[in-house]
């Protein structure tokens, strides 16, 4: 009995050891450590208190100190208020970050820029020596490379526009001496199509549908639903057997003789009970009357054949009178 109860009272300290000293890391998202806390808290036995437990784990292991201030300040913190601001200010740090790359990349266009403007305005400045002149002159129209005309120098009519394929300025995409060219393809991560799909979960309860999306899966493209809740993605039955996953196997031979083969007695004629059967009845429970079912006219001579034929073997006996 001793035992019994060290070995209960170990499984329900271990997993409540984990649970009390669970922080979020600093790569984790709030979806992640939410999901690990519920999957550690069935073998803690918090019963009803559950939710509040993992509200004050998620308050008291967050990684930010400005949403642990946040949380703290709220009044009537639930589990699901608490998800949310975790949420939001995941969100607001996406976005402050994609504001920020921007901000940088904008920066140093205007930096290199600059620096071209002030180097095309210290040539300017200079004064041409007699030397550059009689350069200048010998060479004032040549073949450009960037834009494949003959021209003078600084009239170049490919100055200020981009190519089209390595995105840089100042000559065209046929001039273009990059060996190879990188192409980006964006995805939207978020975007789904509507779906007026209905699906039901295994216990029987309908599942809000928000949309549905398609999905590469090994060398097959699979439809997902969306669907408003925190599980994981499950595959049907079809993908499943596209993909290989289940094999449906149609027929299983066996070694087993045939029982009908090998007791022909038991299978041979309807079989009839030896002894009268008395069928127990609740004598509390009041009797009702149900009026005969209507036959349809073009079953009613199959009908009667089948009751002369089920009243010759003695399955059923016809009454002409009332009965209790």
């Amino acid at each position: 009995m001793t035992k019994v109860w060290l070995s209960h009272l170990l499984v329900s300290w271990i997993p409540r050891h984990r649970f009390n000293t669970r922080v979020q890391n600093s790569s984790e998202s709030i979806d992640q450590i939410l999901t690990n806390l519920k999957l550690i808290a069935k073998n803690c036995e918090f019963e009803h208190l559950k939710d509040g437990l993992i509200r004050d784990r998620i308050v008291c292991g967050t990684n930010s100190f400005r949403v642990k201030e946040r949380l703290l300040r709220e009044d009537g913190l639930t589990l699901d208020k608490a998800v949310g601001i975790c949420r939001a200010d995941e969100e607001s740090r996406k976005q402050m970050k994609t504001l920020n790359e921007e901000e940088q990349v904008h920066a140093l266009r205007r930096k290199t820029q600059n620096q071209r403007t002030n180097r095309n305005e210290g040539y300017a400045k200079k004064g041409p020596s007699r030397r550059d002149h009689e350069k200048r002159e010998s060479n004032s129209s040549f073949s450009c490379g960037k834009c494949g005309t003959t021209h003078e120098r600084r009239n170049c009519p490919a100055y200020g526009k981009k190519c089209h394929k390595c995105k840089k300025p100042n000559h065209y995409q046929k001039f273009c001496k990059s060996k190879f060219s990188k192409s980006v393809h964006g995805l939207d991560e978020y975007s789904s199509c509507k779906s007026d799909g209905k699906i039901t979960s295994y216990s029987g309860d309908k599942l809000k549908v928000g949309g549905k999306c398609s999905l590469h899966l090994k060398d097959k493209n699979c439809e997902f639903f969306v669907t408003d809740t925190n599980q994981s993605p499950l595959l049907g039955f079809k993908a499943s057997h596209e993909l290989g996953l289940i094999h449906v196997i149609m027929t299983i031979q066996t070694d087993v003789d045939d029982p009908v083969k090998s007791f022909p007695k038991v299978f041979t004629g309807l079989g009839c009970v030896e002894k009268p059967y008395h069928i127990k009845i609740d004598s509390s429970v009041n009797p009702v009357t149900n009026p005969p079912r209507k036959i349809p006219a073009a079953l009613r001579e199959k009908l009667k054949g089948t009751l002369k034929e089920m009243g010759d073997k003695e399955v059923i006996r016809k009454v002409d009178e009332p009965t209790d």
